[in-house]
């Protein structure tokens, strides 16, 4: 993905980290990224993402 509503492509993918898995690198945006991405969205099922997400 090279865009994502709410989320600059080039601050979002320096935060970015990679996951090796199996010899498949996955490349994931950090948690901040997402709920901010989330927000952004304002879907009924965004908004209940974020919430699950920031539980303790």
């Amino acid at each position: 993905m090279t865009a994502v509503k709410g989320l600059a492509f080039e601050e979002t993918y320096q935060q970015s980290q990679l996951y090796n898995e199996d010899g498949f690198q996955i490349r994931f945006i950090h948690l901040n990224h997402l709920i901010q991405a989330k927000k952004a969205a304002g879907r009924f099922r965004d908004l209940d993402d974020i919430e699950q997400l920031t539980k303790d």
